[in-house]
């Protein structure tokens, strides 16, 4: 059950950071540019099989101009 919860979790922030992706306007190319983390984490992040680390949370959020609260879905409003 942990298992599922964790992985249910990853799946609903590679959710959000395709939204946050889509509303700024940028592919995994241009987001690899942008944070210097390459196009296949973007991906991997994206389809919920990695976990997402403090320091690349801060990364992609910048980049994207989102909350890191946002992102890991601790509110509902994107800003």
């Amino acid at each position: 059950m942990l298992k599922e919860n964790y992985v249910a979790k990853q799946q609903r922030i590679g959710e959000r950071l395709s939204r946050a992706m889509a509303k700024a306007r940028v592919d995994c190319r241009e987001l690899a540019a942008l944070t210097g983390y390459s196009e296949a984490q973007i991906v991997q992040w994206e389809r919920g099989r990695a976990r997402l680390y403090p320091n690349e949370l801060i990364k992609l959020c910048h980049a994207l101009d989102v909350k890191p609260e946002w992102l890991l879905c601790w509110e509902r409003r994107v800003h």
